[in-house]
């Protein structure tokens, strides 16, 4: 059992779950240098940002037979991936047998939260910062824009836009 949406909603299911595979894949591909071929995101925010370590919009969303996350490996060696349950918390790994030579920062900007009709929503762009061994900057890139429906009445804690 685990979670899963229905009709906009969050809900209980069997085979909910793969939500959060599908999520951590897509952060360890960005996080590894990975080509995203294929990629549909969440189009609703479930929950606050409590105790929230990656930007809004780092998911991926499945559907059998109608959305995929696909992603390919630019990198000249093969990676391994590793995925393992560890005190009821999913942990991920990417492994390559080389160093690529850098480290990658996934970060936002533009977050902001607005109403629009009786709805809020949420946006913001995800960025990808390729860093050398030295520390400067080898590249940085936009790799998503995120919007979605807020299930849940914002704080006013968390960044706001209230004119859309």
């Amino acid at each position: 059992m685990g979670l899963e949406l229905h009709e906009g909603r969050p809900s209980g299911g069997r085979g909910g779950g793969c939500r959060q595979i599908s999520n951590m894949l897509y952060l360890l591909a960005l996080q590894s240098g990975q080509e995203i071929v294929e990629r549909h995101r969440h189009g609703l925010d479930l929950f606050p940002d409590h105790d929230r370590k990656i930007p809004f919009g780092c998911g991926a969303t499945i559907y059998y037979n109608f959305a995929d996350l696909r992603f390919a490996n630019p990198l000249p060696s093969p990676l391994l991936l590793r995925l393992r349950i560890a005190n009821g918390h999913l942990i991920g790994e990417m492994w390559s047998t080389t160093d690529p030579g850098w480290t990658a920062e996934i970060y936002e900007v533009g977050h902001r939260f607005f109403r629009e009709k009786d709805s809020w929503w949420r946006e913001n762009y995800v960025w990808r910062r390729f860093r050398g061994a030295d520390g400067t900057v080898c590249r940085d890139e936009e790799i998503a824009h995120n919007r979605g429906r807020v299930l849940y009445e914002p704080t006013g804690e968390e960044p706001c836009d209230a004119t859309g």
